[in-house]
């Protein structure tokens, strides 16, 4: 269990529920999660409930102000200036829609719209980090922007955040902060229907078809059913009884982090474990050229920042290794090419925050 004691800015670092039921909110959340909840008083008669894990914070539940307000997940960027991000936000096009404000000794906060009419958290920590546990089971491991104005969020997000974006061959938009992919943009159509612009979360289960029952059986509400996401995994969307909507990722693979071992050391030994899982034999020779080549690439990035290749990715889905790959790609240099390809752009979906 890796905890987070540090995000960067321009990284998302929390997320919270505001619903009209608090105590039925938690029951769900940790029904379905395993969360326990820690109340700290904000007001005489209200509560935060801090969602817990092993005691280690991984997302808030609140009672919504506004009794017309719908239940609904927020998600916040970590930065250091708060202040300066509002003001870039204004002038970029966005609406400030709660200025900068002091929570406790939490730390600062503001709700802001982008142009597309998503509303954003920015978060400024004090003594509160954000989530200590992300990209694990039952954790927040994605943020997705889901909107109908694509161009306008790349313009407004690049000038308040400085993310750079790129897409795959789908369309599919991934937001970068210093190369570091953290967070995703889809473009939503008609078929949509009249869901409004907003940043939606997931969180990872082990089973997405026990979690989806076992949402069911807690009175939730499933939106999407189970499906596959290509090779990397399966999700469902599901709404808690109170109208949150958050969607839950299956893997394939598993997550290379590991608190007892350096991130170096982690690195080989998936590496060792995917050069065994091959199911062709070529020459000795062969196998060999070939894991020092791979070997090679992830050292060269990692000499350059370990601690960056090594949170970076939660998936490294051994069976990309497999033969396969190498069929499509008689030249093992063009094998380690597509193999680069994928096990640094494909197969990143949210980088892990840097710890102290």
């Amino acid at each position: 269990m890796h905890v987070v004691k540090k995000y960067p800015d321009g990284v998302f670092s929390w997320v919270d529920l505001s619903t009209q039921d608090q105590e039925g909110a938690k029951a769900f959340y940790s029904g379905l999660f395993g969360w326990s909840f820690l109340d700290i008083p904000i007001s005489d008669d209200s509560v935060y409930s801090m969602a817990q894990i092993d005691g280690y914070n991984v997302a808030g539940l609140g009672q919504a102000m506004d009794p017309n307000m719908p239940t609904f997940w927020a998600s916040y960027v970590n930065h250091s200036d708060i202040d300066t991000i509002a003001d870039r936000a204004a002038k970029a096009g966005g609406v400030v829609m709660m200025p900068p404000m002091d929570v406790m000794d939490s730390g600062r906060m503001t709700m802001i719209q982008d142009p597309s009419g998503a509303v954003v958290g920015v978060w400024q920590p004090k003594n509160h980090t954000g989530a200590q546990l992300v990209n694990m089971p039952n954790t927040l491991v994605w943020n997705e922007l889901q909107t109908r104005d694509p161009e306008a969020a790349k313009a407004f997000y690049a000038a308040t955040f400085g993310w750079t974006d790129s897409s795959d061959p789908n369309g599919y938009v991934m937001y970068s902060v210093d190369e570091r992919i953290q967070a995703g943009m889809i473009t939503m159509d008609e078929s949509w229907g009249p869901v409004p612009p907003n940043w939606a979360v997931y969180f990872m289960v082990e089973d997405v078809d026990a979690s989806v029952a076992k949402a069911q059986s807690l009175g939730g509400t499933i939106m999407v059913p189970p499906t596959a996401a290509g090779e990397m995994g399966r999700f469902a969307a599901v709404q808690d009884p109170q109208g949150g909507v958050f969607t839950v990722m299956q893997f394939n693979g598993q997550s290379i982090r590991r608190p007892d071992k350096s991130p170096f050391y982690v690195i080989k030994a998936r590496l060792s474990a995917a050069s065994r899982a091959f199911s062709f034999r070529p020459k000795p020779r062969s196998i060999i050229d070939f894991g020092a080549k791979i070997n090679n690439l992830v050292i060269n990035h990692a000499k350059r920042d370990v601690d960056r290749i090594a949170t970076h990715f939660t998936i490294l889905d051994i069976r990309l290794f497999r033969y396969r790959q190498i069929q499509q790609h008689r030249n093992r240099d063009s094998a380690i090419r597509t193999v680069e390809k994928i096990f640094f752009l494909k197969h990143c979906l949210r980088p892990s925050p840097c710890a102290d």
